[in-house]
């Protein structure tokens, strides 16, 4: 890395910014679709401004029909239609399939599947994740059924293959704890630093404290929650949500977030390993709905780079399941850049394969003891080994939080040991911010520590624990030292549009809006005299936290001279990316302020006769009455007489002055000077 003391200072901004927010609403109304929804609430492109306070709804409610307690009223499935498939359309409660022509040129009846999904009850027929750019998330939908739903699948997986790619149902998510012994006095308390002098914290703490511009993601299952009020996690969080309302349960979600960052060095509770950093957090609440599946990805999109995932995908009974969709999703974050570490799976079934932890993209990571062993001699169980293992982290009897502002020693789970290494990674993005995904996970692989697997407990498991113990030190080390070679930081927009407007005080001040750009994106705007160079006034916006991005419109203090023209130039860069600007020239007052707001002196009539020996006075109008400090009025009966004066102070418009020279010839003339608050006058006359 360069040792500029200027890039130094600006590597506690993330490239591309982090927000997390997510957000789902019930299509109840023909404008309310799916679609729209998240056209309005889900960014557009990686240039899009992100603002972490936007909304922070209690609950979201997804699309799928549920009962009270949340649980779905039907089966769900991901259906992936061929490509070149329209989908049905619903019509008078009947599913309506587009017709294609066979090979003779005739229409096909379609009227066997209209049927199969009246006799099977489909209730829903959607897209499953609506504001996705993937070409086959695109094809993918989510489907309600109500009888006997494998039947159905079935028929259209072997009748209907030509129209339906994959079919499969929408697998549940679990949290990787163990429920028994989650916070059971198995073992003595061992020291309450434990997880963090094994990881070596205190040595990636020398290097880097984290920046609260770094946000881990936490995406949680069913049946936990968050508590951001507990005294170790306020202030942590940057947003919470639920999926289907705060449903309580487990203490799973707390512990997560506490171990991947909880406040530290504040003299009470437990450290955690991302110091400084923060969290978004979001609890998947329902039960087998399709619609939570899609909301990582608005964490992604939204900018949080890391995803913690302690929870596993499986079906009804908890047995471990793969599902294709889900994987669509995860290779679509990780072509994001998207950071993705998740718990590698628990002693229930310790020999099969978790996902998503053992998806190529992913980071899996295992659990092992305060001795470093994989097998937890008091429990008398191991968590899950297997080739897909990536890197182990504590696991057994780790120091977590509880509800009520309290604590324990006892907690148990691969969900505990990769938050843990998600904090890591947060420090490493915090020390750079110019890494990729593969950068931060492959330096956590290069640097763990390795002699953890050489441990006679471990022998059973070689190959199975992935390439050692997290080295938080060496990883943040080395992340501080790295030249990224696949990085690529998205892309900055300099540019603005501009306006002229006047004030309250009728000066005109120069407006300016920028392109939109990720968080954590610096801009500044100068203001230039043309003809001299000279630079007349700086707007600038350091980025100092993660939704401060603001394109505007930002108003200059300058007042403009309407004599001159200006130019402007804007520049923008983040921590990854230098100065980049565009300059406007050319810019000037074409009509000054108080010419714009229709001042004009005119006569009134004694009657609708407007005669001149029927004016009964004169009145100054105009649109603007806040910006006038006085009017003076001038009346020359004939052109030689003295002037009769009349003063208006703070008037309100029309302002009037008698004429009462009643069948008598008009005035010679009249003035009228208006003097503004801000020191300037126009001068208006009737003759």
């Amino acid at each position: 890395m360069t040792s500029n003391n200027f890039l130094k200072n600006l590597r506690r901004f993330v490239a591309g910014g982090v927000a997390a927010t997510m957000l789902y609403a019930c299509a109840d109304t023909a404008e309310n679709t799916p679609d729209a929804i998240l056209a309005a609430l889900t960014p557009g492109d990686a240039g899009e401004a992100i603002t972490l306070s936007e909304v922070r709804p209690e609950i979201i409610r997804p699309a799928e029909a549920r009962n009270e307690d949340g649980s779905l009223k039907y089966q769900n499935y991901f259906v992936r239609l061929a490509e070149n498939v329209a989908p049905p359309t619903r019509e008078n409660d009947r599913w309506i399939f587009p017709g294609e022509s066979d090979e003779a040129g005739d229409l096909k009846n379609l009227s066997e599947l209209t049927e199969l999904f009246r006799q099977h009850g489909v209730h829903a027929f959607e897209p499953a994740f609506p504001g996705i750019d993937d070409p086959i998330l695109k094809r993918t939908y989510g489907m309600e059924v109500e009888f006997e739903a494998e039947a159905l699948a079935a028929a259209l997986r072997e009748e209907h293959r030509e129209r339906f790619a994959l079919i499969e149902a929408v697998p549940q998510m679990w949290p990787l704890y163990t429920p028994n012994d989650y916070f059971s006095p198995i073992m003595a308390a061992p020291d309450s630093n434990w997880h963090l002098n094994i990881t070596k914290a205190t040595g990636a703490w020398s290097i880097s404290r984290g920046d609260p511009d770094v946000v881990i993601g936490i995406m949680e299952a069913r049946g936990t929650y968050f508590d951001e009020n507990h005294e170790d996690l306020q202030g942590e969080f940057r947003s919470i949500y639920y999926s289907w309302g705060h449903m309580g349960g487990v203490y799973h979600g707390g512990a997560v977030a506490h171990l991947a960052s909880g406040k530290t060095d504040n003299g009470i509770g437990l450290a955690s390993m991302g110091y400084n950093t923060k969290l978004a957090g979001f609890v998947w609440t329902s039960f087998g709905g399709w619609s939570d599946i899609g909301q990582i990805y608005v964490l992604v999109k939204r900018g949080a780079r890391i995803i913690n995932m302690s929870f596993y995908f499986g079906d009804h009974t908890g047995r471990p399941v793969h599902s294709g969709t889900a994987h669509t999703v995860i290779k679509h974050l990780y072509s994001l850049d998207a950071i993705l570490i998740a718990g590698a799976g628990n002693d229930l079934y310790p020999n099969d394969l978790h996902y998503p932890a053992s998806w190529p993209e992913v980071l899996s990571v295992t659990s092992i003891g305060a001795d470093g062993s994989h097998y937890n001699s008091n429990g008398g169980f191991t968590h899950a080994h297997n080739a897909a293992v990536d890197l182990s982290a504590p696991g057994y009897s780790v120091p977590v939080v509880q509800a009520n502002n309290t604590y324990a020693n006892w907690g148990t789970g691969s969900s505990l040991a990769a938050p843990i290494v998600s904090g890591a990674a947060a420090l490493m993005l915090s020390a750079n911010p110019c890494l990729s995904a593969d950068d931060v996970l492959n330096t956590l692989k290069s640097t763990a520590q390795s002699t953890v697997n050489l441990l006679p407990s471990n022998a059973p498991y070689s190959g199975k624990l992935g390439s050692g113990l997290l080295d938080a030190h060496a990883a943040v080390s080395a992340a501080a030292n790295l030249t990224s070679t696949t990085f690529a930081p998205p892309n900055l927009r300099a540019g603005f549009t501009y306006e002229i407007q006047c004030d309250a005080n009728l000066n005109s001040r120069l407006l300016v809006t920028g392109a939109n750009n990720r968080g954590l994106t610096h801009q500044q705007y100068n203001l230039y005299d043309q003809a001299t160079n000279q630079l007349v006034e700086t707007q600038g916006f350091p980025a100092t936290s993660a939704n401060v991005y603001d394109p505007g419109p930002h108003r200059f203090g300058q007042i403009l001279d309407p004599q001159k023209r200006y130019y402007v130039k804007h520049g923008v860069w983040d921590a990854c990316q230098p100065w980049q600007e565009v300059r406007v020239y050319d810019i000037r007052v074409t009509t000054a302020c108080i010419d714009q707001q229709n001042y004009a002196l005119t006569a009134t009539y004694r009657t609708h006769l407007q005669a001149p020996h029927n004016i009964n006075g004169f009145e100054v109008s105009g649109d603007n009455s806040g910006a006038v400090d006085r009017i003076e009025f001038s009346i020359r009966v004939t052109a030689t007489s003295t002037p009769i004066q009349f003063v208006r102070h703070s008037p309100a418009l029309p302002a009037t002055i008698p004429w009462n020279a009643a069948g008598a010839a008009p005035p010679h003339g009249v003035e009228a000077v208006i003097f503004f608050t801000n020191g300037q006058t126009k001068v208006l006359s009737w003759m």
